[in-house]
C-alpha cells in the first residue's frame, strides 16, 4: 500500500499526464499552422522585455517573504545554492545551441543589447572566435535566471505555507524504483521515452515552416531534467513535498512566456 507522499507523487504523476494526453488531442489535429506576423510591422515594441514581469512580479512577492521569514533560514541558502547550479546551466544551453534551436526575428521587441551566441556549425574552430556572433537578447538570459527563481520561490511558498504538514512522513519507504540503481535508471528512461515521444507526436502533427518534426531542444531540456533526476532522486524523494512541486508546475505552466 501507498504511503501518503507515494500517493502525492502518483497524483502529480496523474496530474501531467492528465494535461500531456489532453494538450497531445488538442494539436494533434491542427492542418495549417498559425501564419507569422511580419516584424517589419514592430507589433509589440519591448514585448519580451515586458514579458518578463510574468516572473519578475512573483520573484519579488516570493523573495521578500522567504527573506524576511524567520522560519526559512535553510531554504534561504538551499535557494541560492540550487539557483547557482541551474542557472548557468540556462545560461550555457543559450550560449552553445540558442543560434542552433532559437531565432529572434522581431529585435524591436527585447531592448537590443546581442549576447554573442556559438553556431555549432562553425566546428571545434569555431569555438575559439569565428563561431561566435552576437545573436542573443539579453532578455533571453533573464528568463532562463528569473523563471528558475521564480520556480523555485513559488515551490518554497508551497512547502512552507499551503503544506507545511506534508513534508517528510515518517512511514514512508523508498519506491522499488529508487531502491536499485537498475531500476532508477529504468525508471527515468520511461519517463523520458514517454515525455519525448508525446512531444515527437505533437512536433509531428503540427506543421512548421522548418520542415522537421525533430524537437532537439525538447530533448536536450528533456536530458538536462533526467540526468539530474537519475543520480538525485533515490535520496531527494524523501524530502520533495510533491504537493508543493505540482503548486510550482501549475504556476510555471499558466505564466509562460512561450
Amino acid at each position: 500500500m501507498l504511503t501518503r507522499k507515494g500517493q502525492d507523487l502518483l497524483a502529480v504523476a496523474a496530474l501531467m499526464a492528465m494535461l500531456a494526453v489532453a494538450s497531445t488531442l488538442a494539436m494533434i489535429r491542427i492542418a495549417v499552422s498559425q501564419q507569422p506576423v511580419d516584424p517589419a510591422i514592430n507589433p509589440s515594441p519591448l514585448g519580451y522585455t515586458f514579458s518578463l514581469a510574468l516572473f519578475v512580479v512573483p520573484c519579488l512577492v516570493f523573495g521578500v517573504w522567504i527573506w524576511r521569514s524567520p522560519r526559512t533560514p535553510n531554504q534561504r541558502r538551499a535557494c541560492f545554492l540550487t539557483l547557482a547550479l541551474l542557472v548557468p546551466m540556462g545560461f550555457i544551453l543559450d550560449l552553445f545551441l540558442g543560434r542552433t534551436f532559437l531565432r529572434f526575428p522581431n529585435l524591436d521587441a527585447t531592448l537590443g543589447i546581442l549576447i554573442p551566441g556559438y553556431d555549432a556549425r562553425s566546428g571545434w574552430h569555431g569555438l575559439w572566435g569565428a563561431g561566435w556572433k552576437p545573436f542573443l537578447p539579453l532578455e533571453e538570459f533573464a528568463f532562463y535566471a528569473l523563471g528558475f527563481a521564480a520556480i523555485l520561490l513559488a515551490y518554497i511558498w508551497g512547502d512552507e505555507i499551503l503544506f507545511r504538514a506534508n513534508k517528510v512522513d515518517d512511514r514512508q519507504r523508498t519506491p522499488y524504483v529508487f531502491r536499485g540503481w537498475k531500476a532508477t535508471l529504468l525508471f527515468w528512461l520511461v519517463v523520458g521515452a514517454v515525455l519525448f515521444g508525446i512531444a515527437w507526436l505533437i512536433r509531428r502533427a503540427v506543421p512548421s515552416q522548418s520542415g522537421t518534426a525533430f524537437p532537439g531542444y525538447f530533448l536536450f531540456i528533456l536530458s538536462a531534467s533526467i540526468v539530474p533526476s537519475l543520480f538525485c532522486s533515490r535520496v531527494a524523494f524523501q524530502f520533495i513535498n510533491w504537493r508543493a512541486l505540482a503548486v510550482a508546475w501549475l504556476f510555471i505552466l499558466t505564466s509562460r512566456t512561450r
